[in-house]
């Protein structure tokens, strides 16, 4: 398995999990309906303001580290390295946004965390001219 081919499977898997508790959040959650938190326990606008400072700045660091990984493609293993540390900032950032659905039961935690995550790893999912050598498969 070349390197383009490996970074495309570990790109697919980290994207896993954060869908996986955002699926089981939303059954535990009863659709929305029953957060696992006390009505007043938590105010949703404070955990939507700590989702996104932490959301905002791992988007921005994933893109930098997007666009340091293409300046060094030419250097095997290197944009791998980096691509990883960006795919981890956004799962992250994907992960609280479950966390704090499966707390509050507020399905703009979802909605938001899935767009920001999704978008994070479309703009960094690997592409060929960052693997020399690889084989794209036509």
């Amino acid at each position: 398995m070349d390197e383009l081919s490996k970074a495309r499977v570990l790109a697919g898997a980290l994207m896993s999990s954060p869908i996986l508790l955002w699926v089981a959040g939303w059954v535990l959650t009863e659709g929305g309906t029953r957060p696992m938190l006390e009505p007043g326990s938590l105010s949703p606008s404070l955990a939507f303001v700590i989702w996104a400072a932490v959301a905002l700045p791992a988007f921005a660091a994933a893109l930098a580290l997007r666009s340091r990984a293409e300046a060094l493609a030419k250097r095997p293993g290197r944009a791998l390295t980096y691509l990883l540390v960006a795919w981890a900032l956004l799962e992250g950032s994907a992960l609280l946004s479950g966390v704090f659905f499966v707390l509050l039961a507020i399905p703009r935690f979802i909605w938001t965390g899935a767009l920001v995550f999704l978008l994070g790893m479309a703009f960094t999912f690997p592409r060929a001219d960052w693997f020399p050598g690889a084989t794209t498969g036509r």
